[in-house]
């Protein structure tokens, strides 16, 4: 059964058509995401903390983070470039752990 869809109510954050995710908050930010990263519909990007009540902000696209705009705990105002995600429908491939590489 896939997840069910998180509401946006959209005072937290706004994602836009090219992928970027803006924050409608004043507050800090916490990012839970690396340059490169995959992250699929509803994973969690980071936090937004304001009058100290968090809020998460999550993936409404599928793609790779290209910018976190945002280090941790720093000061954001409202319309600040938080991520961006480039669209993809294509995750990286699966790595296989239980390979082992041997030493020539």
């Amino acid at each position: 059964m896939a997840e069910p869809k998180k509401v946006n109510n959209g005072n937290v954050f706004d994602t836009q058509a090219d992928g970027s995710v803006i924050s409608k908050l004043v507050g800090t930010f916490t990012p839970s995401v690396t340059i490169g990263e995959y992250v699929r519909i509803n994973d969690m990007l980071g936090t937004v903390s304001t009058l100290g009540t968090d809020h998460e902000v999550f993936a409404e696209i599928a793609g790779y983070i290209t910018v976190v705009g945002v280090s941790d705990d720093h000061p954001i105002e409202f319309g600040q470039i938080l991520i961006v995600i480039t669209p993809s429908d294509t995750p990286p491939p699966p790595t296989n752990s239980r390979v082992k590489k041997t030493e020539p």
